[in-house]
This record gives structure tokens, C-alpha cells and sequence, in this order.
């Protein structure tokens, strides 16, 4: 009887996360099945998501998925989060302007956050922030193994050096990345390896990085780990990249 397939579950905000880089990651790895599920929003930001409750809610999030796929938690090899940054770690209101032409949400420049008030800058880091700190630090969610990789300021930041892409154009953007790279994938693993934004040292010293002066603001990422944290999943012909 044939091996059954292990499920990478991938958590991610949005459906331009999925076209950019599900077929991609499934064409990197050997036997498992990579699933990306859609979470509809940044959980880290939510208003309901707290530190304290943060790790019950992605759990929610799994069993829903194992529910609708009819999947077994034994089933499940890792929850790989997949997360915005945001400009979170700003603390200093010297970076953060209030802006009467964001009418909602934020926008985001090398040093400055923008939005209407800086009250809705100050409330949403220091609650993002409390959440990434817990997600960052956990190693398991009800058994399960689970890593946070960052997209800094945000994936679209990452991708395609766009910080603040107006969301029509986010999918069209998605597109064009995975046609980019589809089939010559040992391209996308340089590109996240060894960019300017790939930010070297151990996972936890990356998450740190963040925490410095403005560089959550910054264009930086450490989804590059993803490759030598799963190293044995990897197909063969990519261990000279790695």
C-alpha cells in the first residue's frame, strides 16, 4: 500500500498569497501535499485576536480545515504561517502620520506609517505586535508542529517591491509572479535565499531584526528558512541551492 501524503498546511491572508506561491512550493517539494488555506484576513490584527488567544484561534482555524477536507490531525506534518508585518514593531510616534487621505486601513513608507489617527496606528501595533510575539516564540499548536515566516512590510512588499498595492491589482500581480517562476522554480528559491531583503541568521534572530529602530517597516523576509527548515522534504534536484 502507497505512503499516505503528508499535509504542509500553509496560513495565509488572502487569495493573491495562494495564486503567487501554492504551485510554485508544491512543484519545490517532494512527496507532501502543500495546502494553502485562505484565512480571509490578517489574524494578527483582528480585533478579536489577542496574545492570549491567538494560538486557540489558528487551532480553530485547522479544524475547520480538517473538517471540510476530511483530514486527521496525524495527518498534518506542519502549520507554516505566512505573515505581514505591517510596520508592527514601530513604537516611536515620530514615525507615524496622521493622514486625512487614508480613509481606512494604512499605508506604508521606508520610515512612516500612515492612517487618520495615530491612536489607530498605536492600538493596532501594540496588538499585532503582543500577537506576533507569542506566534513567533510557538513551536506547537495542539500537537502540531508550527513555524511564523514574515513578509516585511508585507508579501506584496516582498514579491513584487509594491508596499501598498491597491487591491484589485493584487491578484493580476500574483499572476504575473507565478508565471515568472513556474517551472524554473530553482529561480524563485535564489530569490528568496539571496536578496537584498533575506534577512540572515537563526529564526529567532530574524523575528528579533524586526524589532530594531524601523526595520519592520523595511523590505525584509525569512520565509527563505522554509527551505532548510523542511531541507528533507525538498526535491533532490534543488540540494545544490540550498
Amino acid at each position: 500500500m502507497a505512503k499516505k501524503r503528508k499535509v504542509m498546511l500553509f496560513l495565509v491572508e488572502g487569495k493573491s498569497e495562494r495564486e503567487a506561491l501554492e504551485i510554485l512550493i508544491s512543484n519545490i517539494i517532494k512527496n507532501e501535499l502543500v495546502v494553502f488555506q485562505v484565512m480571509e484576513g490578517d489574524i494578527t490584527s483582528d480585533i478579536n485576536s489577542t496574545p492570549q488567544n491567538i494560538k486557540k484561534i489558528i487551532n480553530e482555524k485547522v479544524k475547520f480545515y480538517m473538517t471540510e477536507s476530511k483530514v486527521k490531525k496525524s495527518d498534518i506534518l506542519s502549520i507554516i504561517h505566512l505573515m505581514d508585518i505591517d510596520g508592527a514593531y514601530i513604537k516611536d510616534e515620530k514615525y507615524m502620520v496622521e493622514d486625512n487621505q487614508v480613509k481606512k486601513g494604512f499605508k506604508y513608507y521606508p520610515s512612516e506609517i500612515h492612517a487618520y489617527s495615530k491612536d489607530k496606528i498605536i492600538t493596532r501595533n501594540n496588538k499585532k505586535s503582543g500577537v506576533m510575539n507569542v506566534l513567533s516564540s510557538t513551536n506547537q499548536i495542539s500537537a502540531i508542529d508550527y513555524r511564523a515566516y514574515y513578509f516585511c512590510c508585507n508579501l506584496d512588499h516582498i514579491l513584487y517591491n509594491e508596499a501598498n498595492l491597491e487591491s484589485s491589482l493584487k491578484i493580476d500581480y500574483a499572476y504575473d509572479f507565478q508565471d515568472k517562476y513556474f517551472d524554473n522554480e530553482i529561480e524563485f528559491i535564489n530569490f528568496m535565499l539571496n536578496s537584498d531583503f533575506t534577512v540572515k541568521g537563526e529564526y529567532k534572530e530574524t523575528w528579533d531584526f524586526l524589532k530594531e529602530k524601523i526595520n519592520s517597516l523595511g523590505r525584509y523576509s525569512n520565509f527563505h528558512l522554509f527551505f532548510s527548515d523542511f531541507s528533507e522534504y525538498i526535491k533532490d534536484e534543488y540540494n545544490d541551492v540550498l
